[in-house]
């Protein structure tokens, strides 16, 4: 099945979060990005910063977290949270003991937020954010907490493609994979499949299941 890749803008007067990290093995440091939008896709604040850091999906929660801080630093809700990690968002949902403690914490800011959902999008519709974690690594200014109101220089030619809509590329994906990113709330996926009959037929008992928020 081919599913077209892009950045979705969030609904009616949402705003989105899209977050991602970057991890370094040798030396235990990842970098974080994130950046919130509202729904003309406008750039309203983002963030960068290098934290330590045991595994991947530890610096994809480390940057939910600092994402969603952010965002009640400014007084920001009304929010949909976008992310590349299908294993981030299983611990957000069932937990895993050694990240207890930021997977709490993460609940506690979704609560305070109000925040719509959390889903999975293709790391080619994440690309800004994953842009600013991988920036951070080599940016000396990150290694504290370093809050964007504007867009730096080397995203701009990715907002202005996430603006227009751009398709990054074209997956072609099973029906079983399909399937399982559906549960995840991936738009590309749940737009695309709507358009296979085949797949649509095996996912249309179990609709319901897909609209549910973390």
């Amino acid at each position: 099945i081919d599913i077209n890749v892009v950045w979705n803008k969030p609904r009616g007067n949402s705003l989105k979060l899209n977050t991602d990290g970057s991890f370094i093995l040798k030396n235990s440091l990842c970098g974080i990005g994130g950046v919130i939008r509202n729904n003309n896709g406008h750039w309203l604040v983002g963030f960068q910063e290098v934290v330590p850091c045991f595994s991947s999906v530890h610096a994809e929660l480390l940057a939910l977290k600092q994402g969603l801080y952010v965002a009640r630093m400014q007084g920001l809700s009304n929010i949909e949270v976008k992310m590349d990690s299908t294993d981030a968002i299983n611990c957000l949902e069932n937990g895993m003991p050694f990240l207890n403690d930021i997977i709490f914490e993460c609940r506690s800011l979704i609560m305070q937020l109000k925040v719509q959902t959390i889903s999975h999008t293709f790391r080619e519709g994440n690309k800004l954010a994953h842009r600013m974690a991988r920036e951070a690594l080599s940016n000396v200014k990150c290694r504290d907490l370093t809050i964007l109101y504007y867009p730096p220089l080397f995203v701009n030619e990715v907002l202005q493609s996430d603006v227009e809509g751009i398709t990054y590329v074209t997956k072609k994906l099973s029906k079983d994979v399909c399937y399982r990113l559906a549960h995840f709330e991936n738009k590309n996926v749940l737009r695309d499949i709507v358009c296979n009959s085949q797949v649509v037929n095996t996912l249309s008992g179990d609709y319901d299941c897909m609209n549910t928020t973390i």
